[in-house]
């Protein structure tokens, strides 16, 4: 069971130190880090943050609205379904990376 464990652990930090290769090699590349970030939001939002239906455009929205509901999800004063958990796994300057790049669709 013990093994077990290690190994389950060895495979986060694999995977965890793979992403931060590939997220420094796209940077190098002249990748933005908003670009990067972005890419997570795709699956819902769409590839240009158009949104959906049911899911809001992110392309509309101004750098500093962004960024303020991003943090409003972390600290838990706007609610959310999903968004909250997501919202936590941004830094604040990574935030802003991410708001410029949505901004800069417009």
């Amino acid at each position: 069971m013990k093994k077990k464990k290690f190994t389950n652990r060895l495979a986060v930090i694999t995977l965890a130190a793979a992403s931060c290769l590939t997220f420094a090699a796209q940077a190098a590349e002249g990748v933005s880090s908003g670009a990067l970030l972005a890419s997570m939001c795709n699956t819902c939002h769409g590839v240009d943050g158009g949104g959906s239906k049911s899911i809001p455009a992110l392309n509309d929205l101004e750098s500093d609205e962004l960024v303020e509901t991003m943090l409003a999800f972390q600290t838990g004063e706007e609610d959310s379904t999903i968004m909250n958990r997501h919202a936590t796994g941004y830094s604040e300057e990574q935030l802003k990376a991410l708001a410029d790049y949505y901004t800069s669709m417009q």
